[in-house]
Formats: structure tokens, C-alpha cells, sequence
């Protein structure tokens, strides 16, 4: 069957490597896919450039040595996106030409739609308009044309009428993807994303901290309509904005992937999403402005919402610095993101101290440049402290997370006063500046109390910042566990209480274990136990307490290995 199918493809097949019953070969510009199945072998062909846009050749040879070959316009799952809408593209830019092309199918021995319109002898304009352009919703027939049934086929089919076709659609989908990629370029410059397609060239999105970006192309055009689709837990405090048009039915238009006929029909754009723009080259300059307000909350959107329901957030939005402390695995690296993302959307900035970090990274020093030259440059504080000072529209965040593993006083230098002093300008050593902390900027800082006390905190810091105390949570521990459907969910939950009651009547509070170390399905907690609880447990315990907690380990392992 090789043989036959290397006799009608006239490709320069060699040996092929199967993988069980598949084997795929590389012929530069072609790949193609093997398939054996019980008295029979499928071969696909495809171009390597443009698999998922340009059709498909099949051929199928049985052990009666009849064969059967047709193209597609599908994926090998017999998916039609993006490939349908390509062809719909196709025809709206080169009509003529591809109903030219078309015309060449002629002696085919069927040409028709999946469960759908026929050919039969009929006109090519009239059946691809039907086909293509049904009014019909999830309208997913795939474009079938059968070259032949039987022994061998038509040679100038095969090879004249189907090298036509996929030399014309080649050049078509070259075109277009070199547009849409100098667009999709752009877009990601002035938004600072990548941008991942979704369905070939048709959908691309982005997640983002506020929820996600949608850009979806019209069939007509090369431009993109953009959409937003907030968070879940989000969309209230969006809904009551009013930076944009919020219509959802303002993005009505024909979509590229021609299953829908508008926006509420669409099966892969979420139903609870905003038109926010149009893009194309001459709306690049405005897109960036344009999400700028549009996803950045206001203060006083925040404070209206938040300021009565959350108390971290009330201790920001009056304090605007706030340290967050507590046992290992409590999650307070997570609320402090969670927190900034609710002041600031997406204008945060995540910070890992560490022993080593300084002064001249976070606000300014004397650093080599590329040429060898030391110059004064501005540190990660300074830069976003800048920029927010230029914005008073918009707040920004810093996380500094384990604030209490760097030398905090040294890193912040005179920062102290002009935290305290928000408004009032401090004098930089190095370039002697003036440095002013604007309102609209917030600190939150994550200190582990397991690895150091906050009685050890410097007392001019303590001064500047309040602190939120965050516990092993019990009821936060079940939740997540039922939640997530945990066999022996209870027993996990009694076996955190009972440690950290060992370790609260000895080392205290400060050091008990954090309920996300808990966080894990039954059939993993006994690995989890050994490899991360136990070891922190010797390390804070007195022996025999140690002893004790070990014990209660053990049984809990035994009992569920």
C-alpha cells in the first residue's frame, strides 16, 4: 500500500518509521500523516506553512488496492475553523479568481458540503454563496471535494486542479497573515502583551490580571474587534463604570469564523464581555489611551466597593503601606496580590527581597552601563514613584514580598520620612533630586513570622507602616477542600488543628503551620508531609513535642498510604 500511495502522490517518500500504527513525514514543503487502520492506510497531506488553514489532501488505499482520494477543508478532526473562514475571506477579497480555480473540479466525482449542499452539475457561485454564507447558526459543514473512487485517479486532478487551488490559497493566506501580523505587532507594543493565538488567525486573547482580552477578526476586513471580559468576582464594579460603550450589542458584526451571525450567538466569546475598540493601523495611537481607562479603576470606585467589606483594603486605602504577617503557608503573598490588583488593576509591581538587595536597586546608585561608563540610575521604586506622581488619576502598587529577609532600614534609606511625609519632597544622595511619594501609590509588604519576629522590626519602620495579621485558617482549610470535592476532607482538617496545637502551647503563634500546606488531595498528604511539614516541624519543636507530632503524622500516614 506504500508503494501505491508513493506511485500516486509522485513525492520522494523514503522508508517510513511507523509509531505504532502513525508516521509522519517531512517533505520541506509538505508533511505528511500516516495512518494505518484494519485493511486500510490514510494518508494525509498538508502544507507545513499553513496547516491549519490551507485544505487537506487524503487519500485512503485499501488492501483491494482501490483507493479514494479528496480534499477538505477541515483539520484532521474534521474541525472547519479557521479554515472555512479562510475560504469564505478568500472569496469576498478574489471571488472570480477562486471560482476560476473551482471550475477546474469539475470532473471530480462529488463535490458538496458534509450532511449538506451538493455540486451535482450545478453553478460554483451559487453553491460556495449557499454553503459559505448560511444563515444558519453553528453552520460547521466542511467543504468536501472527492477527486476519485476507485483504482487510480485522474492525473491532471490531483496534480494540475488540486496545485492550482493550493498554490492560489497559499498566496492568499500569505498576504493576509503578513497584514495581520504587522496589527497584531502593534497591538502588542502599545498594550506590553503577547498576544496567543486561539483559533489560527481568527482569535487571538490575552489573560490579564483584571480578566481577559478578546480580539476577534471581522470576515470582511483585516482588523480585529477587541473585547473585554472582567473576572467573574469582577464585573459589577465594571458594569457601573463609564469610560466606554458599554453594548454588547455594539460589536454586532459577520465573524470570521462563520458559525455565528453576531456576538450573542458566538460559542467562544464569553456572553458577559464590552466592545472596546475596532483596531487596525489607523486606530493604533488611541488603543493604548483607550484601555487605560477603560480597565484602570478609580479610587473612588474602589473605595465605595471595598472600604466597608475588607479590612486590608480599609487599611490600605487609609494607611497606604501595610505590612502583612504571619506562619508560613497562610497565603499572604496571594492577598497581597489580590489586594493590589483591586487598588491598582494591572498597575502593580511584584518585588523578591532578599539578603543581598540594596538601597541602589530600589531607589537610585551608580551603576556600570555597556560601554563601561558608571552612571546614576534610577531604581524600580523611583521609576514607578515617577510615574505615579505623573498620573494622579491612577493608583500603582509595590509588593514587597519576605520584606523582613533584606536589611529593610539600609534598602529604604530616607524613603522613611517620605513615607510618612507623603507629599513632602526628600533631597536624593546620588543625583540630588527631588523625590516625592505620591498619594496614589501603595507598599504592601509579606513578612514571614516563622523566620523572624516583628518585634525585631526596626521601631522608626514600624512607625510607617500597619500591620494585618494573617493565621492558619481552619474554615478557609475546609472550604477548599470541599470545595474541591477532598476524600477524608475532615481528617485533614483535624490533623492541622492537632499540630498546631502542639506547636501553639510550645513556640507559640507565630510559628504555627499555614492551612495552604494543607491544601493538597488525600492520596499526595502523606508525601507532603514528609518532604515539607515534617522537616519544619523539627526545626521549631522542642524533642519531645517533636515527638509527639511525629506520632500523630504517623498514624494519619499509615492510616491513608
Amino acid at each position: 500500500m506504500i508503494d501505491l500511495l508513493k506511485e500516486i502522490l509522485h513525492l520522494p517518500i523514503g522508508d517510513v518509521q511507523w509509531k505504532g500504527n502513525s508516521a509522519e513525514i517531512d517533505l520541506n514543503e509538505y508533511k505528511v500523516i500516516l495512518r494505518r487502520k484494519e485493511g486500510s492506510l490514510i494518508a494525509t497531506i498538508m502544507d507545513n506553512q499553513f496547516s491549519s488553514t490551507l485544505p487537506h489532501v487524503v487519500i485512503e488505499i485499501f488492501e483491494t488496492y482501490m483507493s479514494r482520494g479528496y480534499v477538505k477543508f477541515a483539520d484532521m478532526r474534521n474541525a472547519p475553523v479557521p479554515f472555512k473562514p479562510f475560504l469564505k475571506y478568500v472569496y469576498r477579497k478574489s471571488k472570480f479568481r477562486l471560482l476560476n480555480v473551482m471550475e477546474g473540479f469539475r470532473k471530480a466525482s462529488r463535490i458538496h458540503f458534509l450532511h449538506g449542499l451538493e455540486l451535482d452539475g450545478g453553478d460554483m457561485k451559487d453553491f460556495l454563496e449557499r454553503g459559505l454564507f448560511t444563515h444558519e447558526l453553528f453552520e460547521n459543514k466542511i467543504l468536501i471535494i472527492e477527486l476519485w473512487r476507485g483504482m487510480e485517479p485522474a492525473e491532471d486532478m490531483l496534480e494540475y486542479s488540486f496545485e492550482k487551488l493550493l498554490k492560489f490559497l497559499k498566496y492568499e493566506a500569505i498576504e493576509l497573515y503578513s497584514s495581520l501580523e504587522v496589527i497584531k505587532r502593534h497591538v502588542e507594543k502599545i498594550l506590553n502583551l503577547k498576544l496567543t493565538p486561539v483559533m489560527g488567525m481568527d482569535r487571538l486573547e490575552v489573560r490579564i490580571p483584571e480578566g481577559k482580552l478578546i480580539f476577534s477578526r471581522e470576515t470582511h476586513s483585516e482588523r480585529y474587534l477587541m473585547h473585554f471580559s472582567p473576572r467573574y468576582e469582577d464585573r459589577q464594579r465594571y458594569h457601573d463604570r463609564e469610560p466606554l460603550l458599554w453594548n454588547i450589542q455594539a460589536a454586532n458584526a459577520p465573524y470570521a469564523d462563520g458559525t455565528i451571525s453576531d456576538i450573542d450567538n458566538d460559542p467562544l466569546l464569553p456572553s458577559w464581555s464590552f466592545k472596546i475598540a475596532r483596531i487596525d493601523r489607523d486606530s493604533m495611537e488611541s488603543v493604548g489611551r483607550l484601555l487605560d481607562n477603560a480597565l484602570k479603576p478609580t479610587p473612588h470606585s474602589i473605595t465605595i466597593q471595598t472600604q466597608e467589606e475588607d479590612p486590608l483594603i480599609r487599611k490600605l486605602l487609609k494607611y497606604r503601606q501595610v505590612i502583612l504577617y504571619g506562619p508560613v503557608g497562610t497565603g499572604k503573598t496571594h492577598m497581597a496580590i489580590e489586594a493590589a490588583r483591586k487598588i491598582a488593576g494591572n498597575n502593580y509591581t511584584m518585588l523578591q527581597i532578599h539578603p543581598s538587595y540594596s538601597y541602589e536597586e530600589f531607589i537610585e546608585g551608580i551603576r556600570p552601563d555597556r560601554k563601561g561608563t558608571f552612571t546614576i540610575r534610577d531604581g524600580i521604586f523611583k521609576k514607578i514613584a515617577l510615574e505615579a506622581y505623573e498620573n494622579p488619576g491612577r493608583n500603582y502598587a509595590i509588593i514587597l514580598d519576605e520584606f523582613n529577609r533584606g536589611n529593610i532600614v539600609q534598602i529604604l534609606g530616607e524613603l522613611l520620612y517620605a513615607l510618612e511625609y507623603r507629599g513632602s519632597p526628600i533631597t536624593l544622595p546620588y543625583s540630588g533630586e527631588k523625590l516625592v511619594v505620591p498619594e496614589n501609590l501603595y507598599l504592601i509588604a509579606t513578612m514571614n513570622t516563622t523566620d523572624r519576629s516583628i518585634s525585631s522590626i526596626d521601631m522608626a519602620l514600624k512607625r510607617r507602616f500597619v500591620f494585618h495579621r494573617v493565621l492558619p485558617d481552619e474554615e478557609k482549610l475546609r472550604g477548599y477542600l470541599v470545595e474541591n470535592d477532598v476524600e477524608g476532607a475532615e481528617e485533614i482538617v483535624r490533623l492541622f488543628r492537632q499540630l498546631n496545637e502542639i506547636i501553639k502551647s510550645g513556640p507559640g503563634e507565630d510559628l504555627m503551620l499555614g492551612h495552604t500546606l494543607f491544601m493538597h488531595p488525600m492520596e499526595e498528604m502523606p508525601e507532603i508531609l514528609e518532604s515539607r511539614i515534617l522537616p519544619i516541624l523539627q526545626s521549631i519543636l522542642h524533642p519531645q513535642d517533636y515527638q509527639k507530632a511525629l506520632e500523630i503524622v504517623r498514624e494519619f500516614t499509615e492510616k491513608h498510604l
